[in-house]
């Protein structure tokens, strides 16, 4: 057996145990009666495993080569503990293992629940998906409202098209009075038809606020993916470039009042905090960062400043 990674997470042992648990027999059984496709699958569904192959040997020996997933960094935040991959793939380890990864704290909520394992993008797009049929749905609902307001309004303009004909052998005085009972009457049934119309409306305005809600949640999802996806390219570029890998030593994340993903680091050097901001023109900002490292720091001192922020890409503002 073997782990292909080099990255230690699995063991031989752990390959074993994941066989036995899911009542796989293969130790001292006949070459026939191996099952490999289920001695694969037992080892597959452990959460750390990227992909395996199980084959047997002529002598009898049952080979397992297992590639592990290679994390890019751990997701530590607000109860959750998940590690994540280029590709956003979260997944958490057994309990006694650890993979020295970049570590990102704070008070940052992923687009996904706790204990989920899987492709973010996959949950994200099923989420998404209920809120499109949800709101769609709720489109659907508001259709025969819309069509009895419409057909109202033909009962009403037929209402107010009605003529009122003087009789031949009618007197002035007596066809005005009839005239009169009869636009009261008209009159009585417009707001009748109007009411009814109202009433549909509201029907209508409260399928519509459902709907609202539902796109506002939808919005706040993608929001949220945005951000995440935002912050893998962000660990990816620190974890790229030799020189921050090595300066950056913590990654704090959290949520602006604006609900905007935020970053702040902390540095090897010197005593100060990076306010880094959201994590949008990375390189900009690294390299005014770099640049006051090598022509601001080291004239005024590494402990000068107790904040550094590069928040707006366009400068550097220090405070003490």
């Amino acid at each position: 057996m073997s782990d292909e990674s080099g990255n230690g997470c699995i063991t031989g042992r752990d390959v074993i145990a994941w066989i036995t648990a899911d009542s796989v027999v293969a130790i001292g059984e006949k070459l026939d009666s191996v099952d490999i496709y289920r001695v694969e699958q037992s080892v597959r569904a452990a959460e750390c495993v990227e992909s395996v192959g199980a084959y047997l040997s002529w002598g009898g020996t049952l080979f397992v080569d297992v590639t592990p997933r290679s994390p890019l960094f751990r997701l530590h935040t607000q109860g959750f503990d998940h590690y994540v991959t280029r590709q956003g793939y979260v997944y958490t380890l057994p309990a006694g293992k650890s993979i020295y990864v970049p570590v990102v704290s704070g008070g940052y909520v992923p687009p996904f629940a706790r204990g989920y394992r899987g492709e973010v993008k996959s949950v994200v797009d099923s989420v998404i998906s209920v809120y499109d049929s949800e709101i769609a749905r709720y489109e659907e609902e508001k259709q025969p409202f819309q069509q009895k307001i419409d057909s109202l309004d033909k009962v009403r303009r037929r209402i107010a098209k009605q003529r009122i004909v003087q009789y031949d052998d009618e007197p002035d005085e007596e066809y005005a009075k009839r005239v009169e009972y009869k636009q009261a009457e008209k009159r009585q049934k417009v707001r009748a038809v109007r009411y009814q119309q109202r009433l549909l409306g509201e029907q209508i305005a409260k399928l519509a606020a459902k709907q609202l809600s539902e796109q506002n949640e939808k919005k706040k999802l993608l929001k949220r993916y945005e951000d995440f996806v935002k912050l893998i390219t962000f660990v990816e570029y620190i974890e790229g470039t030799p020189f921050w890998r090595s300066e950056i030593v913590q990654i704090e994340a959290y949520s602006t009042s604006s609900s905007e993903l935020a970053l702040r680091l902390v540095p090897r050097s010197g005593s100060f905090i990076i306010e880094f901001g959201t994590p949008d023109n990375i390189e900009t900002k690294l390299a005014n960062l770099k640049r006051f490292y090598d022509e601001g720091l080291t004239n005024v001192g590494w402990n000068e400043f107790r904040r550094v922020s590069v928040e707006y890409s366009e400068k550097v503002v220090c405070s003490r």
